[in-house]
């Protein structure tokens, strides 16, 4: 949708009821920078709900917060927006969790359930290491970005995983793709496999069930990514695979987060450590179980009542216009799919619902 359909489409819905806030999961690119300064232009408060915690330096275009608040994770994203842009005040940052892990606290609960219930729809033995790698994509806002990341870090993966099958491990290797990336992805995977002379029985690919395979997972391994911190707030061992983008803005994780960074050729190594000393393991776990509020405020399951809160203080007084539609676009638009409720909650909430 181009920014001039957005505009036309706001304007009807502000000619046609009261529009109260707008949220955008963003405001840096085009699009929803313009929504933000249209809801300015005509006195409407915005809140950036933030999508993921940014791990590495804010460049460029992260400069200048445009919405009036911006709802973050944790503590550590916090300090990468006041670090990053001169004009984002303390006012405008909240801290409030992120609504789509509140699975988490009850999820870890059922760790050995989750295990044996994805055992059985795979048949992957669960007796076995799972070492599940969360794939990366090219994030093309910069010029030093790489658009053969996700086959390089896969490659880099599946390489040290042959090194330790064939030190003599039993481990399974779980693929967990993104569903855009279904047709290239599960063609690579198929191919690097059959390339480096992997069994295809030890490997599963998956676009799904990412908060169940963290939870299930022996060693998570992922790219610079969120899936580090879904980790870590569930205590399952995780490995941040190191690339030249990390070492252009900064490593993501401190050295008392409990997340292992490893460049390509430290992988195999770090894997192996993880799953073959019990010492270690736990060390790396009370780490993670030290900083996870750092990263997830409350670690509490509740992030997602404190962002209707939030929302319920900044929305505009209602002045009675509503049109039927409205509820279904909150439950529509609110978020992603782990926050299908959120928009059932704010509609009923600002008094939406019917």
């Amino acid at each position: 949708m181009g920014i001039s359909t957005t505009i036309a489409g706001l304007e009807r819905a502000r000619s046609m009821s009261d529009l109260r806030l707008v949220i955008v999961n963003e405001d840096w690119t085009p699009v929803c920078r313009a929504v933000v300064l249209w809801a300015k232009e005509h006195g409407i408060p915005s809140l950036h709900l933030a999508h993921s915690l940014d791990l590495t330096e804010l460049f460029t275009v992260h400069g200048r917060v445009m919405s009036d608040t911006l709802a973050l994770f944790g503590e550590r994203a916090a300090e990468e927006h006041e670090d990053a842009a001169a004009d984002v005040s303390a006012r405008q940052i909240r801290v409030t969790g992120n609504p789509a892990w509140d699975i988490y606290p009850g999820l870890v609960t059922q760790r050995e359930a989750v295990r044996a219930e994805l055992a059985a729809g795979l048949d992957c033995p669960p007796s076995v290491p799972w070492v599940v790698f969360a794939t990366t994509w090219i994030v093309d806002h910069t010029a030093f970005a790489d658009e053969d990341v996700f086959e390089k870090t896969l490659r880099v993966f599946l390489q040290a995983c042959k090194t330790l099958i064939d030190a003599g491990s039993e481990m399974r290797i779980i693929i967990k793709d993104r569903p855009p990336n279904k047709d290239l992805g599960e063609t690579c995977v198929a191919e690097l496999s059959a390339e480096l002379g992997i069994d295809q029985e030890r490997i599963y690919y998956t676009l799904v069930d990412i908060e169940r395979w963290v939870v299930a997972a022996d060693v998570v391994v992922s790219v610079c990514s969120n899936v580090s911190i879904e980790a870590l707030l569930t205590r399952t061992p995780a490995i941040n695979l190191v690339t030249e983008m990390d070492a252009a803005l900064g490593i993501p994780f401190d050295a008392f987060s409990g997340i292992v960074e490893a460049e390509d050729h430290e992988l195999a190594a770090a894997i192996e450590r993880i799953l073959g000393d019990a010492d270690y393991r736990e060390g790396l776990r009370d780490q993670m179980r030290e900083a996870a509020v750092r990263y997830n405020r409350g670690v509490d399951g509740a992030a997602t009542a404190r962002v209707v809160d939030l929302i319920e203080e900044l929305a505009l007084p209602a002045r009675g216009r509503t049109f039927p539609g409205l509820s279904v676009w909150l439950r529509i638009t609110a978020g992603w799919s782990a926050l299908a409720g959120l928009g059932g909650l704010v509609a009923r909430r600002l008094g939406f619902a019917r």
